[in-house]
């Protein structure tokens, strides 16, 4: 049966509570749809390796693709009967850049306008622990010798997010700034960015560098 919880964090995570550190490593596939012959079809899974720190106050994430080598050129071509279609990608080395100050209750991020030009631009905006209600459910499943169980995110009657965590390893922000989840991520698929991610290996000791938090990519403007 169902259980609605909305995972208030204000108290857990106050200023003087951070001294958390984390590291994560993720597999990210990112499936690729276009439009062939007036149809919407799966082009591609798009393979990365994702990038999680947390450090005090500060947590960022992002992507480092690996399907840059299989396609130089920056598309991909399709045919289908007579028709030849081309399907742009986002050639960067660093993609899906998501940052949050836990203090200042900011969140920034680099998104991309066009892929066809492949003009990134940075946002920055607010948010409150517990706006987000997730949904968790009684489902179980043992994932890196670690029980996990299953939560999804609705929004405005779209299911947004589907995710296994760990109830025991509390996050307050996880990879893509999904906010408020209910514990470290340890699957997941972010169904309107097309996105699916798992964890391959997660660390309390590694030295995480203050530079990691603010990326060159952060230098431009931010709207």
């Amino acid at each position: 049966m169902k259980s609605f919880f909305s995972f208030f964090l204000v108290f857990f995570y106050s200023s003087s509570s951070y001294s958390q550190h984390l590291t994560a490593n993720y597999e990210v596939i990112h499936e690729l749809y276009g439009i062939m012959n007036g149809e919407k079809v799966k082009i591609e899974d798009l393979k990365s390796e994702g990038f999680y720190f947390w450090k005090d106050s500060r947590i960022i994430s992002f992507i480092r693709p690996t399907y840059l080598a299989n396609f130089p050129k920056g598309y991909i071509e399709r045919n289908q009967g007579s028709a030849s279609y081309s399907f742009s990608l986002v050639m960067d080395t660093i993609q899906d850049l998501r940052y949050a100050s836990l203090d200042s209750g900011i969140l920034r991020a680099r998104d991309y306008l066009s892929t066809l030009e492949y003009e990134g631009t940075n946002r920055v905006f607010g948010f409150k622990f517990g706006k987000k209600k997730w949904v968790i459910f009684p489902d179980e499943k043992e994932i890196m010798g670690v029980v996990c169980k299953r939560a999804t995110f609705t929004s405005g009657g779209t299911l947004i997010s589907e995710i296994w965590f760990s109830p025991d390893i509390p996050t307050p922000v996880g990879p893509f700034n999904l906010t408020d989840p209910p514990g470290l991520i340890f699957e997941g698929e972010y169904f309107t960015i097309h996105k699916k991610f798992k964890l391959k290996k997660y660390s309390f000791e590694e030295e995480i560098s203050d530079n990691v938090f603010w990326p060159r990519q952060f230098n431009e403007p931010f709207k």
